[in-house]
């Protein structure tokens, strides 16, 4: 950027209001006019605990240490918008000051909402845009990521919500931003966990200016180099892409060093999950609070932000495939009147019953799920078993006194580092009312590789608000090779 377009720039932004970062064509400039590209980390606690985990300034010199020039802070939107909310906020602003006295911006991302990560804002966010974009509308190293990751909801929902559902659009929630008077750079996270970012090039784009995109690559199935193109790659030319999220949990394959090679290629920004203290598994990218990084990926965002990215990895060979595994001998039987040996209850649902009695199938009980708040039944194995060795997961339902509409349930499959695997799957039929429905769900259906361990899953509600009480029953996994 030469010094004429400096000056141009900064006349633009002084008309235009906007004192902060800046969105040019697919270019981000920071307060000062130049041209960057983020690299920083993301700071979580603050969405879980009020007052946030080891919150303070030296924290945020160290994150600096590492090379970041910008920190994501997860917020709550039921602790800003709560009783202790004035505190909440104090200690939210206490943070922006800590890291942009540390020499970092800061991005504030709404990370939850009604209790925990849902599947798209609601209602609620508006107001909660309308007084943080308020709040921080003058601070010029602040940007704001309108919510952390949307999935299960279409396009049209995302970009303009469902008051039905309880759902605010992106559109709404920029203009929430907007209309507080803060011309601050929002970002805005696509589908599937914020990771697919397709629908923008399919008219969905949130209309407005100072808009940059957000995705969550991890190294999950339908999330892997070959994706990255088409859910994100082909945006580079138009606007910005920042991943404000990445990760490979404890794997031991490429996938970090995969990904920070494509984003230095391409010009991504990108922001590491995550500076906090909690293992591979989190996944975190420090061992202790004194900011030693964690051996692997820990190393590698390091290298990078410190400015000694490594040269790019020679490609390797895969190995020769083995064929898709083996058929099991007998299915696996689930739940017939309580658990099986292994299986665990990680349910969140409420409220929910392992032993009701008032509509049994088979036996002497079932469960009961009350269909609201995005609730679930999460059933875990404790010995993770090889998906393709099945052909199905079948399961009976019954409504009760009604029935259930298909689109207000969803299964999803837990992988061995219990985060959600390939795709949601809606119930092919609804629940019917008084009587008994076989529900058969083809493990294809779920996109995820054969080979693929997994730990779990989950029949979780779609919606927001109740759709009513269902009662499941003699829940098993098909082999393979069987209807």
């Amino acid at each position: 950027m030469n010094q004429i377009s400096v000056v141009l720039l900064l006349v633009s932004l002084c008309i235009s209001g906007i004192v902060g970062y800046t969105v040019t064509g697919n270019k981000i400039y920071d307060p000062t006019g130049k041209q960057v590209l983020l690299r920083g980390v993301d700071r979580p606690s603050f969405e879980w605990s009020e007052t946030g985990e080891n919150a303070n300034a030296n924290d945020y010199v160290l994150m600096r240490s590492w090379g970041a020039n910008v920190v994501r802070i997860a917020t709550n939107q039921d602790f800003w918008l709560g009783s202790a909310g004035s505190a909440y906020q104090s200690t939210i602003s206490q943070q922006v000051t800590w890291a942009t006295a540390a020499g970092m911006g800061v991005i504030l991302d709404l990370h939850w909402n009604n209790g925990g990560q849902q599947i798209m804002a609601d209602l609620n966010s508006i107001t909660y845009w309308s007084q943080v974009a308020a709040q921080f509308k003058n601070n010029a190293w602040v940007m704001f990521e309108l919510y952390n990751e949307p999935h299960d909801i279409t396009w049209a929902q995302w970009l303009n919500g469902d008051s039905t559902n309880n759902i605010a659009g992106m559109q709404q929630l920029y203009n929430a931003v907007r209309g507080a008077g803060a011309e601050n750079t929002v970002l805005v996270g696509g589908l599937n966990w914020a990771f697919d970012l397709s629908g923008i090039g399919q008219g969905y784009a949130v209309q407005g200016t100072n808009i940059a995109y957000a995705t969550h690559p991890y190294d999950y199935a339908g999330k892997q180099v070959a994706d990255w193109p088409a859910a994100f790659g082909y945006l580079v030319p138009t606007y910005p892409v920042v991943m404000t999220e990445f990760g490979q949990y404890c794997n031991t394959d490429t996938y970090v060093s995969d990904l920070l090679t494509y984003a230095q290629t391409n010009q991504i920004s990108w922001t590491a999950w995550a500076w906090y203290v909690s293992g591979c598994a989190f996944p975190s990218i420090i061992a202790d609070w004194n900011g030693t990084p964690i051996s692997g990926v820990g190393e590698l965002v390091q290298s990078y932000l410190s400015g000694n990215a490594p040269a790019a990895p020679p490609p390797t060979n895969p190995a020769s495939p083995t064929g898709p595994p083996a058929g099991a001998s007998s299915a696996m039987i689930v739940y017939t009147d309580s658990l099986a040996s292994g299986w665990q209850d990680w349910s969140w649902a409420s409220p929910y019953s392992l032993s009701s009695t008032t509509y049994v199938y088979s036996g002497s009980a079932s469960i009961m799920f009350d269909v609201q708040g995005y609730g679930g039944i999460y059933l875990h194995d404790t010995t993770p078993f090889t998906i393709g060795s099945y052909s199905a997961l079948q399961f009976y339902v019954n409504g009760g006194t009604s029935a259930i509409s298909s689109s207000a349930l969803v299964v999803r499959i837990y992988g061995t580092n219990d985060g959600v695997l390939g795709n949601g799957v809606n119930f092919p039929a609804s629940v019917p009312a008084s009587q008994w429905s076989l529900i058969s769900i083809p493990i294809s259906s779920f996109g995820v590789d054969p080979s693929t361990q997994i730990t779990g899953f989950a029949i979780q509600s779609n919606v927001g608000t109740s759709a009513g009480t269902m009662w499941i029953d003699s829940i098993s996994f098909t082999p393979a090779g069987n209807k």
